[in-house]
């Protein structure tokens, strides 16, 4: 069984495209809110979540695929975009909202950073929520790249600190893995960080501005580490939930 080689960390979405991605599983974490909404919606019985970056490309996209099919969602600046279904509030994200559709999203950071690694050779949305199982699921992958997809081009608290629990649970399955600088770095805050998240989610730059919105609820929601037990998954241009235990995709 092939194990975890090297793990590294990016704290924003910078300097991807200039990557060659075709040996790495990304992982990209967005858990306020991209990545917790999409886990949501999976478990909620969407046929699936696509990521897309722009506003503009999103409405074609719905469109295309035909309007009455599909759920529209997505955010600016945290406020739902006019026109479009629902939000980027995962708890928006029911099966009676849902009815079995697929969900076309465009958020400020997540979709963007989930559809420039559209060329690795995977790719998976992390968050607290699904901490554990991506975690298992990356253990099977020689080289792992985590991207935080920040605020707003900036670092993010809540994403380095998931990626530094992500890092953990990968280091306990593959103890001899090189972890590099950032690695090592979200390691070091992520390690003893187990309980009760909510308090250090509602402190950051992210989490203030949510509850300034009236949207601490979703703060709660963000922060119930290891609730779900699969892996949203990126296939041909769709997020679907996919087992921990799924075998990698051969290497290029």
């Amino acid at each position: 069984m092939t194990r975890t080689r090297s793990v590294r960390v990016l704290v924003t979405p910078a300097g991807m495209g200039e990557m060659d991605l075709s040996r790495d599983l990304v992982i990209v974490i967005d858990v306020l809110r991209a990545c917790t909404t999409i886990a949501h919606a999976l478990e909620a019985g969407a046929r699936g979540v696509i990521p897309v970056e722009t506003v503009e490309d999103a409405t074609h996209r719905a469109v295309t695929l035909g309007r009455d099919d599909v759920i529209l969602g997505g955010e600016r600046e945290s406020v739902r975009v006019e026109g479009f279904d629902l939000g980027n509030s995962p708890l928006e994200y029911t099966p009676d909202a849902l009815a079995g559709r697929a969900v076309v999203l465009s958020t400020t950071n997540g979709s963007r950073a989930l559809e420039r690694a559209s060329g690795a050779l995977g790719c998976v949305a992390a968050a607290f929520v699904t901490r554990a199982a991506v975690a298992r699921r990356a253990a099977s992958f020689e080289r792992v790249l985590i991207v935080c997809a920040g605020h707003g081009g900036f670092f993010s608290f809540e994403d380095f600190l998931c990626a530094g629990l992500l890092v953990d649970g990968i280091r306990r399955r593959c103890p001899e893995v090189d972890l590099r600088d950032g690695a090592r770095a979200a390691l070091e805050l992520g390690q003893g960080q187990r309980q009760d998240l909510l308090p250090l989610i509602r402190g950051t730059d992210h989490g203030r501005v949510l509850e300034g919105l009236g949207r601490a609820e979703d703060l709660a929601a963000a922060a119930a580490l290891d609730r779900l037990d699969f892996v949203p998954t990126l296939r041909d241009g769709l997020l679907i939930a996919e087992d921990p235990e799924a075998a990698p995709p051969p290497a290029r």
